[in-house]
């Protein structure tokens, strides 16, 4: 396949492969597999259900873009205020971005890619922290000059973000577009389970992973949702998966997430055992029972008369 405009526009920086090596071992200490885990699942965005960085990535990019809507038409505390709050939203999307980047080493297109992301992304809040400076100096012209080129700066890194989410699949779930048949599919012979150790079937196009453990067997996706690791190659322990290759963590009764990278959790399916056969098919969980938007409505409006005629009393 013929390289996009992305690939070629780095494949032309050839000192862009020793500098995403040099902020590689920069981010290590913070976001890497020796980090805290805590610190780690928290960047990851674990506890959100996806990855934190894309939610957080508005912030600078609305924030500075507004800054220039008011610089147009004067509204210069305005201006102000929204160039601030992109600044600190920058810090955090850099933290997130890198805890995301930083597992991609083996594929180079993403890395070189996501280190001229980010290296475009300083450069803008150099700039913008420069425009900061000036206006609080009383420079406004130069410092709208300064926040002018910072977001085109931006836009243009935030084009290459998107290369790298739509293009490359960087922190997409790798399990999205499997799928599997919504009827019970014989997979295997019970006998054939032994006790603690996973094995690896195939229903419809998608790997499955089956587990004996605890009295009874549990199937999950077999590909991780992280990277598209063999989950049926990890290690089995207190009622967990690790992914052999980046480490992050599910629970084989659900294939909730324990610890990322991975965000996205595993598709889980329903076991039974017929003749020494064992079956599949997804488990779907029961719909959020939601409240009756009548009986909200008739409840409001109960609140709202009681209100008035506690109003009117006291008036009286």
């Amino acid at each position: 396949m013929e390289p996009d405009l992305a690939e070629r526009i780095t494949e032309s920086l050839p000192w862009l492969d020793a500098a995403a090596d040099r902020m590689q071992e920069a981010f290590e200490p913070v976001v890497g597999q020796s980090a805290p885990r805590a610190l780690r699942d928290a960047l990851y965005g674990v506890w959100l259900g996806h990855p934190l960085h894309p939610a957080v990535i508005p912030v600078p990019v609305g924030c500075w873009t507004a800054t220039a809507v008011f610089d147009l038409i004067g509204e210069e505390r305005a201006a102000d205020l929204t160039l601030n709050l992109g600044l600190a939203g920058a810090v955090v999307s850099a933290v997130t971005g890198a805890a995301q980047w930083q597992d991609y080493a083996s594929q180079k297109d993403i890395k070189r890619i996501g280190a001229l992301h980010a290296i475009l992304n300083t450069g803008a809040t150099v700039l913008y922290a420069g425009s900061a400076i000036a206006r609080r100096n009383g420079s406004r012209t130069a410092g709208m000059a300064l926040s002018t080129l910072g977001l085109g700066v931006n836009l243009a890194s935030a084009w290459l973000g998107g290369e790298l989410a739509y293009e490359m699949g960087a922190g997409v779930d790798h399990t999205a577009f499997q799928s599997a048949p919504e009827e019970w599919t014989d997979v295997a012979a019970e006998a054939d389970l032994m006790e603690g150790q996973p094995v690896r079937v195939e229903v419809g196009d998608m790997p499955v992973m089956l587990v004996r453990g605890g009295g009874g067997i549990t199937a999950i996706g077999a590909t991780c949702s992280h990277m598209g690791g063999p989950l049926d190659e990890g290690e089995i322990a207190e009622g967990c998966v690790t992914c052999p290759w980046h480490g992050s963590v599910f629970r084989l009764e659900d294939g909730g997430v324990v610890h990322g990278p991975a965000t996205s959790p595993q598709p889980r399916f329903e076991v039974r055992t017929l003749g020494g056969r064992v079956s599949v098919k997804p488990y779907h969980p029961e719909p959020l029972s939601l409240p009756d938007p009548a009986a909200v409505a008739e409840a409001a409006g109960r609140v709202i008369s009681t209100g008035d005629q506690g109003a009117g009393q006291a008036s009286g």
